[in-house]
């Protein structure tokens, strides 16, 4: 008789699913719930601007800066009215201040100097992300070296050369990578909904960036 078949191979065991993740960051992880007052930085480079909001000179800034940095009523304000107007900037620390970085080699820099001042009792956080007009939790983004230094690395959505058309500095290298992204409309709505009269201070350095991530605001 002819010999038995052989038996059928065994079954192939398919690799486990990876884990689910989550198609957009978690804004909850921002910490903004009881946020009265809000701070949003875009673009915390070196972490001077936080510095600066920190020891209280964006008071002096707004003061200073000329009329058309302003809303239109602001040239016919008397100078308490004016003082009235910008006074929470006198208060650093009664703001939540969220500063976002999308360079990653300058997040450990920006972590030693969030431990500093939360030592000193201010709630801030250094976010490791773009500031943008969209939330994404995995975006391509080009970082462009500079500067040999720690400090000489930036993220833009541009290319550089458009960003510093003066061309300086110019580039030494360029890179992708893959990170969050947080829209700024996304991220004010969440103030507004946890705090209704919360208080918003918004300054943004984002390489070229800025007109798409206030568009939707205008």
């Amino acid at each position: 008789p002819p010999p038995p078949p052989p038996p059928p191979p065994p079954p192939l065991l398919s690799p486990p699913p990876p884990p689910a993740r989550s198609p957009v960051p978690d804004l909850s992880a921002l910490m903004l719930g009881g946020c009265g007052r809000v701070f949003i930085d875009g673009g915390s480079n070196m972490g001077e601007a936080v510095g600066a909001f920190a020891d209280g000179r964006f008071f002096s800034c707004a003061m200073q800066a000329p009329p058309r940095n302003h809303r239109a009523a602001w040239a016919s304000m008397g100078r308490g009215e004016k003082e009235a107007s910008m006074g929470p900037l006198r208060e650093p620390r009664s703001f939540c201040v969220r500063s976002f970085e999308a360079a990653p080699s300058l997040l450990p820099p920006l972590r030693e100097e969030e431990a500093s001042l939360r030592a000193r009792g201010y709630d801030v956080r250094f976010v490791d992300g773009a500031l943008s007009n969209r939330t994404a939790a995995e975006e391509a983004r080009p970082v462009w070296r500079y500067a040999s230094h720690r400090w000489g690395e930036t993220a833009a959505s541009l290319d550089f050369r458009d960003v510093h058309v003066e061309r300086k500095p110019l580039p030494l290298s360029s890179r992708t990578v893959l990170g969050r992204s947080y829209d700024l409309t996304e991220i004010v709505r969440a103030v507004v909904k946890a705090n209704a009269s919360s208080v918003l201070a918004l300054r943004l350095d984002v390489e070229g960036g800025e007109w798409w991530g206030l568009r939707r605001l205008l």
